[in-house]
């Protein structure tokens, strides 16, 4: 009789099974980590074929600023010129790239396929640039914080101001506000107020020495080192800037046809064959466009050092000039701002704050309404009016007056914390760590 043989059962049993697909489903998620994660392939591989179309498009544009400063000789970046060479390098202006309308650099370059854009400095250099200006807003309050100044600040002595103002310390009351959105991927906080203390300016050493003063003072008192924020105050060129143009076909501005009572103009020049006494600064200013430059400070021990006069003649141009607070509230343009009511006034509110107070203006001046003598001295905000106080005269006469001061500060338009979003409330915008 013959023995049966039991067969055994060669199959996969229920617990491999599960095993198997447990195994399986690690390996396919790891591979879906590997493909799709943060740091996964798929994405390095999008990161890395986005880093070469911006290294293609950043090389397009440096080969055309290359080719525009080749056509000027070397000299400037000029539009016409650039806009040539990116017909050549890139496509057609506005259907596939646009540029902005400046003459001279900077320049901001957009490409229309891609939406990135690019900042073209002075000196030709391409960088990367990301417009805020959508987001960020004219008059936007900002949650900028000055180093904290312990020691006040030292140079308000009469050698330099011909006044004896002592030390002037940090107003740490004061909140912050967008002036400008600037195309150099920086933008400008103004105080929202004048400081609390006041600051005396007195004859020749205080014409000579007033714009380094101010604005060493705010340089000092409310910049950030950590956050690449640079103060200085507030001056006449800012608000010349916002001033809106009345002559299309001459562009002239509403300040340039100032006449004073006497009948002297604006941009003219004046000359005394007697009384003809002068700050020494005023020999290194270039008329009006030197108005608001100095960048050393000198120590006068009298006011004498401070000053001399012609032999002959003196000729001077009149760099003064005022409008009104009515006529300053319907002269400046307008703003892209939050609130779309105060768009035409935004800029008033801002510069002349709205006739609150009283405060200097980095900026010399020099008025020629007398017919026998010339004045000498620095421009100052009064309750909303743009006025100058003169504080040297031709006859070498002396006054002293005081104002408060109004920081600007500047600093890198990437440091504002987009994401975060506006929230007055909380200061505003927040900046990055």
């Amino acid at each position: 009789m013959k023995k049966m043989v039991k067969q055994k059962n060669k199959g996969i049993t229920l617990i491999a099974l599960v095993i198997t697909i447990i195994v399986l489903l690690i390996l396919a998620g790891v591979t879906i980590a590997a493909l799709t994660g943060d740091n996964g392939i798929l994405g390095r591989a999008t990161e890395a074929r986005e880093q070469t179309d911006i290294a293609e498009e950043k090389e397009k544009v440096q080969l055309s600023v290359l080719g525009a400063l080749a056509k000027d000789n070397g000299g400037a970046i000029k539009r016409n010129y650039l806009n040539d060479e990116f017909t050549s390098n890139i496509g057609k202006e506005n259907t596939d790239y646009t540029l902005s309308e400046s003459e001279t650099a900077p320049f901001v370059v957009k490409y229309l396929d891609s939406g990135r854009s690019y900042l073209i400095d002075e000196n030709g250099n391409v960088s990367e640039y990301v417009d805020i200006s959508k987001d960020v807003k004219t008059g936007d309050y900002v949650n900028y914080v000055p180093d904290n100044m312990d020691e006040a600040y030292d140079k308000f002595g009469a050698t330099y101001s011909g006044y004896a103002n002592g030390n002037i310390g940090q107003d740490d009351s004061l909140k912050w506000r967008v002036l400008n959105v600037n195309i150099d991927g920086t933008v400008d906080l103004i105080s929202d107020k004048p400081t609390s203390t006041k600051i005396y300016f007195e004859g020749a050493r205080g014409y000579n020495n007033g714009v380094y003063l101010l604005n060493d003072y705010c340089k000092t008192m409310y910049s950030n080192i950590s956050k690449g924020a640079v103060a200085r105050s507030l001056n006449i060129e800012d608000i010349k800037d916002k001033i809106e143009i009345i002559d299309k076909e001459t562009g002239k501005k509403a300040y340039e046809n100032y006449v004073t009572a006497t009948g002297t103009v604006y941009g003219a020049t004046y000359s005394y064959p007697s009384n003809r006494w002068y700050p020494l600064q005023w020999k290194n200013d270039n008329g009006i466009d030197g108005e608001s430059n100095q960048t050393q400070v000198t120590e006068y021990v009298t006011e004498d050092d401070a000053k001399t006069q012609e032999s002959s003649m003196l000729t001077v141009t009149q760099t003064f000039w005022s409008l009104t607070l009515s006529e300053l509230q319907v002269n400046f343009i307008s703003a892209d701002t939050r609130d779309i009511s105060k768009s035409d006034s935004i800029y008033y509110e801002l510069l002349c704050n709205n006739g609150i107070s009283h405060y200097w203006l980095a900026s010399r001046c020099v008025s020629t309404g007398s017919s026998s003598y010339a004045n000498f001295g620095l421009f100052y905000i009064d309750n909303g009016n743009i006025l100058g106080h003169t504080i040297f005269n031709s006859r070498s006469n002396t006054n002293d007056y005081y104002d408060y001061v109004r920081p600007i500060v500047s600093l890198k338009s990437d440091i504002i914390n987009i994401d975060a979003g506006y929230e007055e409330s909380n200061g505003g915008w927040q900046l990055k760590i």
